[in-house]
């Protein structure tokens, strides 16, 4: 009989974490300026038409459009003058790894695909109400009052497992996964027929640098830590992933430093120190380049994450 065995890549496969799902309504005059979201965000558009801009190419969505928008893509919605009073697309936020190397951006998933088929139209829609009801339910009792033990303070550091929660969230787990498993297979025929392969050392190496950010990494280490030349590491990296260890290590160091900025309240000295720059300038600079705004700026711009 078949055991999965502890050595198997499928044990540590996939992970997806939730940030939200949502029913968006919305109006003429909508619109959302330009930014680029450390997370996949997933739009399926149920009526009405929108404009999208995706890297600064204008796209149409209608009813049936399924929106993807891998983590650190440009996009954003110019003011919707023509939208629809019916407009109205469901929305999904969510971290989907393979190991330590996104999912979506290793599927080079389409930016948009219709739902052709009615019935797969209607599943996809009914799961992803399901799920919208089940985020809904845990955020209600996640953000309800705590129950106190014995009416004494939980102390500082201290973190509460209510096995209310814990099943809530599992429920929601499984409903994710399934909902996943319904989006692969809409899209599969738009997928690599061929198997991803996924070179083992170059995720042990990635592995390596999430596990070790705040510190200072070479190539040198990067390599020994897989038992391997610099050179070879590096043709691995570029074969796998079509960049080099340190641009990894540079890419990676931003990312953290984006979800920091809009999950904690962290300042940008501390997220400085956090992700490895070491001085608060350092990180100023490479966010500049990369984002064309400040870490503060940034940060400012999610503050209305809540309209996507």
């Amino acid at each position: 009989m078949f055991t999965l065995k502890d050595e198997s890549f499928y044990i540590d496969y996939l992970r997806f974490r939730i940030r939200w799902i949502r029913s968006m309504p919305k109006t003429a005059g909508y619109e959302v300026k330009p930014m680029r979201m450390p997370y996949t965000l997933f739009w399926l558009v149920m009526s009405g038409t929108m404009d999208v801009m995706i890297e600064g190419e204008r796209r149409q969505a209608a009813a049936g459009d399924l929106i993807v928008f891998r983590p650190n893509t440009l996009f954003g919605l110019p003011p919707q003058a023509d939208c629809q009073p019916s407009l109205r697309y469901l929305s999904l936020c969510a971290d989907l790894k393979i190991g330590n190397l996104d999912l979506v951006t290793l599927y080079r998933l389409p930016v948009v695909t219709f739902v052709a088929f009615a019935g797969d139209l209607e599943r996809f829609v009914s799961m992803w109400s399901a799920c919208l009801e089940a985020f809904d339910r845990l955020g209600e009792l996640m953000t309800g009052t705590e129950p106190a033990e014995d009416g004494a303070a939980v102390p500082r550091h201290t973190h509460l497992v209510r096995t209310d929660i814990s099943i809530r969230f599992l429920g929601l787990q499984g409903l994710l996964y399934q909902w996943l498993q319904q989006f692969l297979t809409i899209v599969s025929d738009r997928l690599p027929a061929d198997p991803l392969r996924l070179e083992e050392r170059v995720m042990q190496a990635c592995g390596y640098v999430q596990h070790r950010l705040g510190g200072a990494l070479s190539l040198r280490e990067l390599a020994d830590s897989v038992h391997l030349s610099p050179s070879h590491l590096s043709h691995l990296f570029l074969q796998n992933l079509g960049m080099p260890p340190m641009e990894y290590v540079r890419q990676t160091r931003l990312q953290k430093a984006k979800t920091l900025l809009i999950d904690s309240g962290c300042t940008i000295k501390e997220i400085a120190d956090q992700v490895g720059f070491g001085e608060q300038s350092q990180l100023s600079r490479a966010f500049r380049q990369a984002e064309g705004m400040s870490p503060l700026q940034y940060r400012q711009a999610f503050q209305n994450a809540s309209i996507l």
